[in-house]
């Protein structure tokens, strides 16, 4: 079966979280997913189903306007923006 990417219905959503540490692997790799997320997307609901992700990282801003007119020319959902903060130490 192909992968069908999920849209999004908004012009702007924003969501901020924390990014938790995970003792098995000794990494900070657990990201939880948000309601408003959740939300936006009712599919990821659904247990039976599958899901994937794609992530992408460009060293530059002229790679990533390439990589938004390719999207644009294939009709490509707009692709989720992440960006990683260290929080200040108390």
């Amino acid at each position: 079966m192909e992968k069908q990417p999920l849209k999004s219905g908004h012009d702007v959503l924003e969501s901020e979280g924390r990014i938790t540490y995970k003792d098995t692997s000794r990494t900070w790799s657990l990201i939880r997913i948000k309601r408003e997320l959740i939300q936006e997307f009712p599919q990821l609901r659904e247990r039976m189903s599958e899901f994937s992700y794609k992530m992408s990282l460009f060293g530059s801003y002229s790679s990533l306007e390439k990589e938004i007119k390719r999207m644009k020319k294939k009709n490509i959902p707009l692709p989720l923006l992440l960006f990683f903060y260290k929080e200040k130490s108390q």
